[in-house]
């Protein structure tokens, strides 16, 4: 019957709307997560530039040397790259070099 087809469309289309509205609240998270992520690269940029070392960095920013650590190498090794190619380069699978 027609309204079988009708109720069966709605339940399409909720569900659809449903996958949509998760799929935009993940992207959002990430979209902070990166954001957090970039302004702790630029951070560690600030303080490698005063000469501080890996460990006085993450007590300073009050993280985890293991978080600190890739970034302050990273950057050490190539001080021309921008944040968010640290970024890359550390976050990701591909850098965008």
């Amino acid at each position: 019957s027609s309204e079988g087809i009708g109720v069966k469309w709605m339940q399409l289309w909720e569900e659809k709307l449903r996958e949509q509205m998760e799929a935009r609240a993940e992207g959002k998270a990430e979209g902070i997560s990166e954001g957090e992520k970039i302004q702790t690269i630029r951070q560690t940029r600030k303080k490698i530039i005063k000469n501080m070392d890996p460990e006085a960095i993450a007590d300073a920013l009050e993280d985890e040397i293991d978080h600190i650590l890739p970034i302050y190498e990273t950057i050490k090794a190539n001080p021309d790259l921008s944040d968010e190619e640290v970024y890359q380069i550390i976050y990701t699978d591909k850098p965008h070099l």
